[in-house]
C-alpha cells in the first residue's frame, strides 16, 4: 500500500518545530515520504510568520523524501486540507493526515500505518484517528487498544483513498447526527452559515452519512499544543494541559472484527456533550 504523511502548515514556527521533532522521532519516519502543504498568508502581518514557517520546511529532513507546496494564495485551513488531500490521494493509496501543532508520540506512525493496513478492507471503516480525550475527562474501562467510533478525531488521522472519493461535500441538518456529541449539529450549523472554516465537520458528517467508523486508539498518539489561542480556529483550552501520550502503546496490535463498545461510546458521547455545555455556558462558541 503507497502511503505518504501530510502536514498542513501555517504561521506557527515555533509550534512547527517541536511538531517536527516529535514526527522525525517516530520509529519508521525515514521509510515514509513527507508532503507539506503550506497556506498562503491571509493578510500582511502574516507574511512574515508564514515565510519563517517555510523557511524551516525547506530544511527538513529525517523521512524518505520531502516535498514542500507553498500556496501562493491563501486558502483558508478548510481549503487548504481538502485541496492537498486530494492531490496526494491521486497518486497515494492512503495518507496521514497533521497540522502543525501535535506533538506526537514516537508510536503514532505506526500506529497510523498498521491500522490502515490492518483496515483496508473493511466497508464498515471510514478513517482512523490517533486522538484520545485525556483519561482524567473521559475514564475508560481496561478493554482492547482500538475501538470503532461514529466519529473521527482531528488531532492526527488518516483515509483511503476510495473513503475519500465517496464524499459528497454537501451538508444538510441531520437528524441523530448528535450520536456522535452535542457539538456536532453546532459546527455544521455554523458552517452551513459561513461563520466557521472547518474541513473537520464535513469528515464527521460522511461517517454519519455513511454510517461508517473511525478506528480510534485507547489512549493517545498525539498531544495537540495549539490550543493555546495562538490558532485561527481554537481557543485556549485546558485540553492542551491535560492531553498525554505516555499510555500510548509502543507495539500496538490491530485485531479483526471489531464490534461497536457501546460502553465506550456512550464514555465518549457524554464527554463531548459535556465539554459542549462547559463552552457554551463560559461563552466559548
Amino acid at each position: 500500500m503507497r502511503s505518504a504523511v501530510l502536514l498542513f502548515v501555517y504561521n506557527r514556527p515555533r509550534h512547527l518545530v517541536r511538531t517536527l521533532e516529535a514526527l522525525k522521532a517516530n520509529h519508521g519516519a525515514g521509510d515514509l515520504d513527507l508532503l507539506v502543504y503550506s497556506d498562503g498568508p491571509r493578510t500582511e502581518e502574516d507574511a512574515a510568520p508564514v515565510e519563517e514557517v517555510r523557511n524551516l520546511c525547506r530544511s527538513i529532513d529525517g523521512f524518505r523524501t520531502v516535498q514542500v507546496t507553498e500556496r501562493s494564495r491563501n486558502l483558508g485551513l478548510s481549503g487548504s486540507i481538502r485541496t492537498g488531500v486530494t492531490e496526494a490521494l491521486e497518486e497515494q493509496d492512503a495518507v496521514i493526515v497533521l497540522e502543525d501543532d501535535l506533538v506526537t508520540h514516537p508510536s503514532f506512525l505506526r500506529f497510523m500505518s498498521g491500522a490502515l493496513a490492518a483496515y483496508r478492507d473493511d466497508p464498515r471503516i471510514m478513517s482512523v484517528s490517533a486522538f484520545m480525550p485525556p483519561r482524567l475527562l473521559m475514564p475508560r474501562p481496561a478493554q482492547q487498544e482500538v475501538w470503532l467510533s461514529v466519529r473521527n478525531l482531528s488531532y492526527g488521522w488518516g483515509i483511503w483513498n476510495d473513503r475519500w472519493a465517496s464524499m459528497e461535500w454537501e451538508m444538510t441538518p441531520q437528524e441523530g447526527f448528535e450520536a456522535g456529541g452535542a457539538d456536532l449539529p453546532y459546527m455544521l450549523e455554523k458552517q452551513l452559515r459561513g461563520e466557521t472554516d472547518s474541513w473537520a465537520i464535513y469528515l464527521s458528517y460522511e461517517h454519519f452519512r455513511q454510517q461508517r467508523f473511525s478506528v480510534l486508539p485507547r489512549d493517545s498518539y498525539v498531544k495537540p499544543i495549539g490550543l493555546d489561542g495562538s490558532g485561527v480556529h481554537c481557543r485556549p483550552s485546558p485540553l492542551a494541559l491535560l492531553s498525554t501520550t505516555r499510555h500510548a502503546v509502543v507495539e500496538p496490535s490491530f485485531p479483526q472484527g471489531l464490534e461497536v463498545d457501546g460502553d465506550m461510546q456512550r464514555r465518549f458521547r457524554k464527554y463531548y456533550n459535556r465539554q459542549f455545555r462547559a463552552a457554551r455556558i463560559l461563552g466559548r462558541i
